[in-house]
């Protein structure tokens, strides 16, 4: 009893075998007509299911959620000719944000790419 309270001591006061336990978050994003597609997951592979994900304009201001399916994926549709951010917190320290300039938005969206 001793010995696990001391390790589980030792592990707590010294960051570096925290981050050794925590997992990589990963996200991909793409642009897909008029919408932008996602994914999050763990870079071991298994993706998260049901997890928030915040979009943020230029100004890191919340403009937006949505939730990834059962499969740890989502859409959203844009509607402003902006650089989107779309941020996951999935607790324990797993952060991942990942943006979408507006230069690579759809075509079809008003007002982007005009010349």
């Amino acid at each position: 009893m001793k010995k696990g309270l001391f390790l589980a001591a030792f592990l707590g006061l010294f960051p570096p075998f925290q981050s050794a336990m925590a997992h990589d978050v990963v996200m991909h994003l793409y642009v897909v007509a008029d919408e932008i597609e996602g994914e999050v997951g763990y870079a071991g592979g298994d993706m998260v299911p049901y997890a928030r994900v915040d979009i943020l304009d230029e100004d890191m201001n919340r403009i937006g959620a949505v939730a990834t399916d059962d499969k740890g994926q989502f859409t959203f549709k844009p509607t402003k000719c902006i650089t989107h951010t779309f941020r996951a917190n999935l607790g324990a320290g797993h952060v991942i944000a990942k943006e979408v300039i507006k230069d690579d938005l759809p075509t079809s969206l008003a007002g982007c790419h005009a010349n």
